[in-house]
């Protein structure tokens, strides 16, 4: 039997032999190590040679928090390898047969890794950073104590030129690697620059100490070299000097180009232009757009975001910027800038005059052309949506009221797909801030106040910003140097409700996650607790809850998501109720109480409730209205209540039927 000196089988052998020493082997181990030779004969003797010019190793190595895991390979090469020639076969811990891979991996069909480049693979989920240089996804990367070797050849007859772990036993939770233990767990393992080539020997790899290993052991969550290996970075040639002189062999709209992405993603630009919005305190970058109107061409942008803050610029600035093309979440960015040229101060371009909001169906060919560009909305926006406002400082615009088309026309109908796509697109005003709860809120004007406010129906003119495109929408980033819009009260806030000349006062709440951390219910530190996280916070919540509630004075009060715990003490309604008859008067209120298993109304964490006034009605009876009252009750988790009430004082019955509806949008 003839073995390739660096096959599998021929280490087998080697190993074997040292089982012992070199004297003192027994016949029992020579039966054992031709039991494991047999089993690799079974598999297929390692007889494939790798090209001479082709040199692949893993570069780096990463486990990382939740999925985020990846592997790199880097062709230290002269020549391309066609990875079809290739695989990274693994084991699930210790392996079934010792020195015997379990899953034979191959790379995509048709890749190709030039000299000099990487090859990313990683989780499908895992972090965005990771996935935009990832090339191939794969769900079952190491754990830390999952062996992983590169080979060349096929399953039956291939070679072992790099490993990280071995194919021989479970380490337990991971390998110890440059004198770390269990240094594969938690860990980033970037290859020195001084390795050229890859090593099957897994123990003189990772060594004993960083002296005598071959790898750089960095924290989890490390990820600063994915995608590009350290080694590069030696032989790379230093780039010219950037100036106010130096000229710019492309422009912004032929970095644009007249598609979704660029066409020169991953090449090095340099690009000139006046800064329209200084943002880089808050977002961390600037927008720059050409001069004199760019191409000419209305179907690129002439404008573009820079991520960098390295270098402080103005509003006004022409300036000259080199640095790399990237698609970021689908928005066209100048990252990793090399450097920064202020040549003085520049006339900002005219904004361009954007009449009325696309329809849905051609918000793209409409806006995409202008990303990165100011622009203005020429005619009066509505606000249709402020639910994140307080949260990101944004708010949704639209060109008018966009009924919903379920709400008029049949989902499967004609007509409703008919009115669909004519709806005008809705466009995001951003606050150009990329943190959370900003305070003040950055609307209307200078910040929100009790009198400086602003509602949904509320008209907004002079709207204007560069147009940027972040989690899936387009945005007008709010920019320093130009007006605020202006806010036009067309839904007027009412002091009181309007007089529908009743006798009884009916309401709805959503109490917001009210969960209030008591058995029968979950603790606040529980993972299912989906409302305020301790004492203080929910102490805070239930005190403008109650206070709310009690001024109303409503007879019948619908309760949306609070928590499901029953009715009985200690439960979330309960609580309610309680806290509502110590600001007002005992037995002020009441609960409405359900016969059901557990005291659960459905599955859901939160559910529906209701609250009344026994000396204003009475209950004559109730039902809980889900698939198995009528199959067109699609209430899924979280099941509609129906209640029938008697007004005490004419004996009048009504019933309110309380549902927490999923949106129809």
């Amino acid at each position: 039997l003839r073995l390739h000196p660096q096959s599998t089988l021929c280490q087998l052998v080697v190993r074997t032999l040292a089982m012992g020493g070199a004297r003192n082997f027994r016949l029992a181990e020579v039966a054992s190590a031709l039991l494991s030779l047999t089993v690799a004969a079974v598999v297929g003797v390692d007889a494939a040679t790798v090209p001479a010019n082709v040199r692949l190793f893993f570069s780096e190595y990463a486990e990382g928090s939740s999925n985020n895991k990846y592997l790199e390979i880097y062709n230290a090469g002269t020549e391309s390898a066609n990875l079809g020639d290739w695989a990274f076969p693994t084991v699930s811990n210790g392996p079934t047969t010792p020195g015997v891979h379990e899953f034979w991996n191959n790379f995509t069909a048709g890749a190709v890794l030039q000299p000099g480049k990487v090859y990313v693979i990683a989780h499908g989920s895992a972090d965005q950073k990771i996935l935009d240089v990832m090339n191939q996804t794969y769900s079952y990367l190491s754990n830390g104590d999952d062996g992983v070797k590169l080979a060349y050849g096929t399953e039956a007859d291939h070679v072992y030129v790099d490993a990280v772990g071995d194919f021989q036993a479970d380490p337990g939770s991971g390998w110890d690697i440059c004198g770390i233990v269990a240094g594969t767990v938690d860990h980033t393992l970037v290859r020195k620059t001084s390795v050229t080539t890859g090593n099957p020997d897994w123990d003189a790899s990772r060594g004993t100490t960083t002296d005598n290993c071959e790898w750089v052991v960095y924290p989890k969550d490390e990820w600063k070299y994915a995608g590009v290996h350290p080694g590069e970075y030696v032989t790379t040639p230093p780039q010219a000097a950037l100036n106010c002189s130096t000229v710019s062999p492309v422009s912004i709209s032929k970095v644009q180009g007249n598609g979704i992405t660029s066409a020169l993603v991953g090449q090095v630009a340099v690009l000139r232009g006046v800064v329209t919005a200084d943002l880089q305190g808050k977002y961390g970058g600037f927008f720059m757009q050409e001069l004199d109107g760019g191409d000419g061409d209305s179907s690129t942008s002439d404008g573009i975001y820079v991520a960098d803050a390295s270098v402080v610029v103005s509003q006004g600035d022409l300036v000259v910027v080199r640095g790399t093309v990237k698609e970021n979440y689908a928005e066209t960015q100048l990252v990793d800038v090399s450097a920064v040229a202020v040549c003085g101060k520049a006339p900002l371009p005219m904004p361009y005059f954007l009449d009325m909001l696309p329809t849905r169906n051609t918000s793209e060919s409409i806006l995409e052309p202008l990303e990165g560009m100011l622009i203005m909305l020429s005619t009066p926006v509505i606000v249709t949506d402020f639910y994140n406002l307080g949260r990101y400082g944004e708010m949704t615009l639209s060109s008018g009221w966009n009924v919903v088309a379920s709400q008029v026309f049949d989902p499967l109908s004609k007509e409703h797909k008919e009115m669909y796509d004519l709806y005008r697109d809705t466009l995001t005003l951003d606050d150009s801030n990329t943190a959370q709860n900003p305070d003040p809120v950055p609307y209307p004007g200078t910040g929100m106040t009790y009198d400086n406010y602003i509602r949904t129906g509320d008209t907004l003119t002079n709207v204007m910003g560069p147009l940027s495109y972040a989690y899936s929408k387009y945005r007008i980033q709010k920019t320093p140097g130009f007006p605020a819009p202006a806010v036009q009260h067309t839904n007027p806030r009412e002091e009181t409700p309007p007089d529908v000349k009743g006798r009884l006062i009916i309401a709805g709440f959503n109490v917001l996650n009210y969960f209030n951390g008591d058995n029968p219910g979950v603790a606040f530190s529980d993972s299912r607790n989906r409302g305020a996280s301790n004492a203080d916070e929910f102490a805070r919540q239930r005190k403008k809850t109650l206070s709310a509630i009690a001024l109303v004075d409503a007879a019948v009060v619908g309760l949306l998501e609070i928590e499901n715990d029953g009715f009985g003490a200690g439960s979330a309604v309960q609580d309610v109720v309680d806290g509502l008859n110590t600001a007002t008067a005992p037995l002020t209120y009441m609960a409405v109480t359900f016969n059901v298993t557990d005291d659960k109304l459905g599955t859901d964490a939160i559910a529906n409730a209701f609250i009344y006034q026994p000396k204003l009605v009475s209950v004559v009876g109730n039902a809980i209205l889900d698939s198995s009252v009528d199959p067109m009750f699609l209430s899924m988790n979280r099941p509609t209540l129906a209640v029938t009430f008697k007004e005490v004082s004419s004996g009048n019955e009504f019933t309110i039927v309380n549902n927490h509806l999923k949106s129809k949008g």
